[in-house]
Parts: structure tokens; sequence; C-alpha cells
């Protein structure tokens, strides 16, 4: 279960985008303030794109990727009303009830450079996050859009609303262990930087082989069941997971071709 908070206080609008995220404020137990960034179920994404977002990084955790701290918060009317700018309250009115957030990150961490080469310390990160997002379809961290940040000594990664593409019903589908369609790819932002480089996925199987299915059918209990909208979501996601460990092997070795 992810942690659960009210939402107490609107920040400001980060984004343009079709998810419209927003920094907004909650208090812990203790009386913290705490700052969110958050993705609205009333925003063009809708309840899909989130449940998208939460089974993403369940899996990223448990694969020792570097994600931010997930969450969901609530948005009560009350509080929808106090928000000044009048489209974004619209898309809160919208949200009344849960959402998906993550904890903002400290003003250390940069968008990844698309043009720097990688230090040697973060071409393992890169390999892993590169492999991850074909593992979870996800077209969405480009060099136009990286969604990735840094801080110089990690790697975070975000954004992950576009995964598991193939709920879209692309025309012909199939998954990368019987040699689905990868070429996405190659507009992803460390493709060029891995490109004719030596990559090793050993870490990345032993993790996705050491996830038991128990706790892969556990990432639907993060999801809030008044999402009635993201449940036929759920069950195809954790099909394709589910036979995603059984293929890991050929999966990373079609991965490491599209370096070659």
């Amino acid at each position: 279960m992810l942690p659960r908070f009210t939402v107490s206080r609107f920040g400001k609008v980060i984004s343009s985008g079709r998810t419209r995220p927003c920094i907004v404020y909650c208090e812990n137990e203790e009386g913290e303030e705490m700052e969110f960034v958050i993705k609205l179920t009333g925003s063009e994404g809708g309840v899909k794109g989130l449940v998208c977002e939460i089974i993403a990084a369940q899996f990223a955790n448990d694969l020792d990727l570097r994600i931010p701290e997930s969450s969901l918060l609530e948005i009560g009317a009350d509080f929808a009303a106090t928000v000044p700018n009048k489209d974004i309250a619209e898309i809160m009115n919208r949200s009344i009830g849960w959402n998906f957030a993550t904890k903002k990150l400290p003003a250390s961490y940069y968008i990844v450079p698309p043009a720097k080469p990688l230090s040697v310390e973060l071409r393992k990160t890169a390999a892993e996050i590169f492999a991850f997002d074909a593992m979870i379809q996800n077209p969405d961290r480009r060099i136009i859009n990286p969604n990735c940040l840094t801080n110089g000594n990690e790697i975070v990664i975000l954004d992950h609303e576009l995964a598991f593409s193939f709920l879209a019903g692309v025309l012909f589908w199939s998954p990368p262990w019987e040699n689905g369609d990868l070429n996405f790819l190659k507009e992803h932002i460390f493709h060029e930087p891995l490109r004719k480089t030596p990559v090793n996925f050993d870490r990345l199987a032993g993790a996705v082989e050491a996830i038991t299915d128990e706790q892969i059918q556990t990432y639907a209990a993060a999801v809030p069941p008044e999402w009635d909208g993201g449940k036929d979501a759920v069950t195809q996601i954790l099909e394709y997971i589910l036979s995603l460990k059984q293929n890991i092997l050929p999966t990373l070795e079609a991965i490491r071709s599209l370096l070659q």
C-alpha cells in the first residue's frame, strides 16, 4: 500500500502537458509540511495513466531502480475551491478523491542532459533504465522528454503514465520476448550513449527473477478501489509482468541486440 495524505495547500502548475502536474502540499502526522508533485485523475491521462504510474513505481522499487517516493493524495471539494488557476480548479473538481503523487526531489537534482556523455559510474544505471523502459513498454523517456533526473551520483526516473503501451490496443502488438517491436527505444535518451558499448544485465535479470508471483499480485492493492476505470488495466499489466518474469532472459537478449 502507498502512503496516503490529504492535500492542504496548492503550490503551482509545473507543466502544460497532458497530465497537468502540480506542486501541492500535505501535512504528515507530526504536522510537518511535505511537498509533492501530483497527477490528477481528471486530467487527460485519466485513471489508466495513473494505474501505469502506480504499478511501474512498485516494479521499479522491487528492481532497486531509483524513483521518487510515491503516495496517494486525497483532494476534497473544499480544497479544489481554493485553487486560483481556473483551468486547474476544474480539473481538481474532476479529481475529487485519491490521486497519484511523488515527493518533490531536492533542488540539487536536474534533468539529465541528453547531449552529455554518461560517466562510468552512471552507465550501468542508464543501461538498466533503458532495459526497464523496454520491459514496461515505455516510449516516453526520450531525448526531447528525458523524464529522469540526476544529482551527478545517481539517476532518478519518473513519469510512467504512458508505460504498458499495449493497453492502447496496438494492432499486431507482441511482447519483446516474442520478437515484439522495440524500435521505439531508438528515441530513448540513453540509446545513443549506450550503443556499441558492453552492457551487463545480470543484476537486473536476477532482480526480476527474485520477485515472487505473490509480490507482483500485491501491486494491485495500491490502486484505489474507487478507480473503477482502471481495473481492466491492472489485470492486463499484472498478467504481462508475470509473463515477463518467466521470459526475462530472452527479453534482455532482445534489448541487448538493439544496442549492438
